[in-house]
């Protein structure tokens, strides 16, 4: 039976490594790019400092992606009696 599938993970496993490789590689190109942005506008004063700052953007916009894709992870409010959780 394992030997079904065989074929069909390791075309999935080569398909995954692709798009790992393909999403590293945009996130990598994006932050040079913005790095050097921050350079040619003035805001800081060497690559060094814009790959810090574009590497701190990239991740607050990847967080903020997250937090509204998710939402809250528990549910919150509600109070006693209308089944938002809370008291009996």
């Amino acid at each position: 039976m394992a030997e079904m599938f065989d074929g069909v993970l390791e075309w999935l496993g080569s398909a995954f490594t692709v798009i790992k490789e393909a999403v590293v590689g945009a996130v990598l190109w994006l932050i040079k790019a913005l790095g050097e942005f921050l350079v040619s506008i003035g805001v800081v004063d060497d690559m060094a400092s814009g790959v810090t700052v574009s590497t701190i953007i990239v991740l607050v916009v990847f967080l903020v992606i997250i937090g509204l894709t998710l939402g809250p992870i528990r549910p919150v409010g509600g109070g006693s009696g209308d089944g938002g959780g809370g008291g009996e």
